[in-house]
């Protein structure tokens, strides 16, 4: 083993990534704007320490982060979507909109709201299924996320339910499990 990498050498030169947060932003519907949210990033000391906070940036955010500073040794270490305290907390003191809390290699996801708590993969999913189908049947009536998960995977919603269990499984989206 080597040892870790001098964190100078994490250093990108200006506009390195930026084809890719060009094609990141392209993925987005073009008239998304975050201009007035703001957002805790934390990026776990990990992989995506700078595209994460400039793609935010791009779509409008103010970006708040927590985990961009790698050292070679600090990844995963009591922050991102392995520890995500800090995340929650600063969101409150911050009085931001959410958190995002990512994890080292960014493959793994996890929100909060502006109350610091923590949405889970079902209520994420719910959440996209009601983007998804924002004109079709679901009614607009208040009900926690687990709740709507629920109405959506059992009852009259269930050609919804097949439809965007198909889209989430192409995503590869499911409630991790470590």
């Amino acid at each position: 083993d080597p040892g870790p990498t001098p964190s100078h050498l994490y250093k990108k030169e200006a506009g390195f990534g930026a084809p890719y947060l060009d094609f990141l932003c392209s993925t987005f519907p073009a008239q998304l704007d975050l201009s007035g949210r703001r957002i805790v990033l934390d990026a776990a000391h990990g992989a995506a320490y700078t595209l994460a906070p400039a793609l935010l940036k791009r779509l409008g955010a103010q970006v708040y982060t927590i985990g961009c500073s790698p050292d070679g040794y600090n990844i995963n270490k009591g922050c991102g979507s392995m520890d995500t305290t800090k995340m929650c907390k600063a969101v409150v003191h911050l009085k931001a909109d959410c958190g995002i809390a990512l994890d080292g290699d960014a493959d793994r996801v996890l929100f909060c709201d502006e109350k610091g708590r923590l949405m889970d993969g079902d209520a994420l999913m719910a959440l996209g299924v009601i983007a998804e189908h924002r004109d079709s049947r679901l009614e607009r009536k208040p009900r926690d996320a687990a709740g709507l998960t629920r109405e959506i995977l059992i009852g009259e919603h269930a050609p919804v339910a097949q439809q965007s269990n198909e889209v989430f499984r192409e995503l590869g989206a499911d409630q991790s499990q470590d």
